[in-house]
């Protein structure tokens, strides 16, 4: 009853499916997964419905929209596909006007950059239409159409979050929503997705208000298994799986975090022990991840590497290098190097005072950890 969200006609399928000798009770949970999509087009010849299967209901509020043809309709069959690509929990609206602001941001700086997580233009020409910046305020009209359009036919539910709204979907229908795509349109609904996901991230304040209702649809994203080309991994994909594995890394989701560190240093054939320039942000966030999970010396190791390549390409009072010069003393904290910490946060703290006002917070958190150290070794 749970797997199949109490959808009554789902049950009586099940029932039949069962009764048939498919296979017993205990074993649908598996063949479920396994066979999903045959499970819920399976028709059983007693109490047919309508729609004889469960699909053929969705699908049935599918051609209405379609054959509609106005730009909410389209909007909302875009939107759905959207849908699919995340968790059936609630999904905070907000994440659309976010990625609306990342978007404004990149068409304002329009300046070329080296950076392995930059989104450029390519992530922008893949958002929908009712994300595209048209003017300098959001304008939620095409959304809240949209939305209205998939609640109306109960494809979607609405939800009030703190003066907010927030959409979920029924477990069967998100699932429908995705299986009844093909391949192509999965892999372009993905990619749409992860662009969201990704500018939206320009919008700190929101992630980390709406972090516990975000995090099933980071991990739900990150979970689908699209094949792409290589070429197209490094410029598109790798951005989108960076700034997901920055929220990763805020949300404390350490275990989730280094599989897919390990699948992209998979995916890229690099060595996640051997920092480069080129992929210096990828290492910078393995060693945090590795800090993180424990592994202190070999998150010193690789913070070493990244301080040295740094030292070779930014200016000593760079905040970056002056980070990961902070962040390389903690992990020498943690590893029990006590005395290699203070002697670099002294250097960090130095730098600073000539550098940053008296109450910028990288100053004082240098300072804090600094004096931390110092009382722990007079103790």
């Amino acid at each position: 009853v749970r797997l199949l969200g109490s959808h009554t006609l789902a049950l009586i399928q099940a029932g039949a499916y069962i009764a048939r000798g498919h296979c017993h009770l205990h074993e649908y949970p598996e063949v479920y997964q396994q066979q999903r999509k045959r499970l819920l087009k399976f028709q059983p010849r007693q109490a047919k419905s309508r729609y004889c299967d469960v699909y053929a209901t969705f699908e049935a509020s599918a051609e209405v929209l379609q054959q509609s043809g106005s730009e909410a309709t389209k909007d909302a069959l875009y939107l759905l596909t959207i849908l699919s690509m995340l968790d059936s929990a609630v999904l905070p609206l907000q994440i659309f006007p976010g990625a609306w602001k990342g978007n404004i941001e990149v068409l304002s700086t329009r300046q070329e950059t080296s950076e392995i997580d930059a989104i450029s233009q390519n992530h922008i020409e893949r958002l929908p239409g009712f994300i595209i910046a048209e003017g300098e305020k959001w304008d939620p009209f095409r959304l809240n159409e949209a939305s209205s359009e998939l609640v109306s036919l109960s494809l979607a539910t609405r939800h009030d979050i703190n003066s907010s709204i927030g959409l979920s979907m029924h477990p069967l229908t998100h699932a429908w929503a995705k299986d009844r795509q093909d391949l192509q349109q999965q892999k372009e609904a993905w990619v749409t997705t992860g662009c969201i996901l990704a500018l939206s991230r320009t919008d700190s304040t929101m992630w980390e208000d709406q972090e516990r209702r975000l995090l099933p649809h980071v991990q739900t994203y990150l979970d689908i298994r699209i094949q792409i080309a290589p070429a197209a991994f490094k410029a598109l994909i790798l951005p989108i799986l960076l700034k997901c594995g920055w929220a990763l890394l805020a949300m404390r989701q350490d275990s989730r975090l280094s599989q897919l560190l390990n699948d992209i240093f998979v995916k890229l054939s690099k060595d996640y022990n051997k920092a480069s320039k080129e992929f210096l942000l990828l290492y910078k966030l393995q060693a945090r991840s590795l800090s993180d999970m424990g592994k202190s010396q070999m998150a010193v190791n690789l913070f070493e590497q990244v301080v040295e390549i740094e030292a070779t390409t930014l200016a000593e009072t760079h905040p970056h290098r002056l980070a990961s010069q902070h962040n390389l003393a903690s992990a020498y904290q943690a590893n029990g190097q006590v005395t290699q910490a203070i002697e670099l946060l002294e250097q960090v703290v130095e730098i600073q005072a000539t550098t940053l006002a008296e109450t910028h917070p990288a100053r004082l958190a240098s300072q804090h950890a600094l004096a931390f150290l110092l009382q722990q070794t007079r103790l």
